[in-house]
């Protein structure tokens, strides 16, 4: 038994990895769980779910879990995915949890080109509503406009220092560029062969809009930690 679980945050690719995670649930003969509401926050309905699903755990099968909209980010989530994971290595089974990160310049592009009726002052106003986005995502998923205590004050931040703390739940972390290397990362954790990722493309956007150099000055500006955050785990 093992759970392969995927925090996605958006614009990273996850679309993608999502797709293969279900292909893989099949070839594994897992039970496939999606944490998914487009909803513009977490309910509590939503967080009811959340605790009940890990309390009725068949620790005989694998499941793969796919964690995006509408769900409690780590703040909520971390102390549930700890003590599972706890509970799983107690009993010798893989807990692997990973997410996919990507430069702020190219996934608030992405974002743009998504958005595609954005006019380019509104994609200004834009950028800045999205500030450090990634971190935010990490920690309160879709409630994040709710909490703006993550500033660019990277040395004075007790939120980012939270984050930095609880993102040791994670098995691994890659970059968007890497995503082609899941599977081999996946099969030498787990020791077993597993299906091969498909050739499509990882990106579906269409880019009819490109920023242009006073937009990136803007998104480097209110993305620092962001910036300083995908740093720490480039290395």
């Amino acid at each position: 038994m093992a759970i392969i679980y995927f925090y996605h945050i958006p614009k990273t690719g996850g679309t993608y990895v999502n797709q293969y995670l279900k292909n893989l649930s099949i070839y594994l003969k897992a039970k496939y769980i999606s944490f998914y509401d487009n909803s513009p926050n977490v309910s509590y309905l939503n967080k009811k779910k959340y605790i009940n699903t890990f309390m009725h755990l068949d620790l005989n099968k694998h499941y793969i879990f796919h964690h995006h909209h509408g769900f409690p980010g780590l703040k909520f989530s971390y102390i549930y995915l700890k003590t599972l994971r706890d509970k799983l290595e107690q009993n010798n089974i893989k807990f692997i949890m990973f997410t996919i990160l990507r430069d702020p310049i190219s996934r608030i592009n992405s974002s743009i080109n998504y958005n595609k009726k954005l006019s380019n002052y509104e994609i200004d106003k834009y950028i800045i509503s999205k500030n450090n986005y990634i971190c935010k995502y990490l920690l309160y998923n879709k409630e994040y406009n709710l909490y703006p205590n993550i500033i660019n004050n990277i040395s004075n931040n007790n939120e980012y220092n939270i984050l930095l703390k609880m993102i040791s739940i994670f098995s691994f972390i890659i970059d968007i560029n890497e995503i082609y290397k899941l599977k081999n990362i996946i099969e030498n954790i787990l020791n077993i062969k597993l299906l091969n990722m498909p050739n499509n493309k990882i990106n579906k956007t269409n880019y009819i809009k490109n920023i242009n150099y006073n937009q990136i000055q803007i998104i480097k500006k209110y993305n620092l930690v962001d910036i300083n955050f995908i740093n720490i785990y480039k290395k």
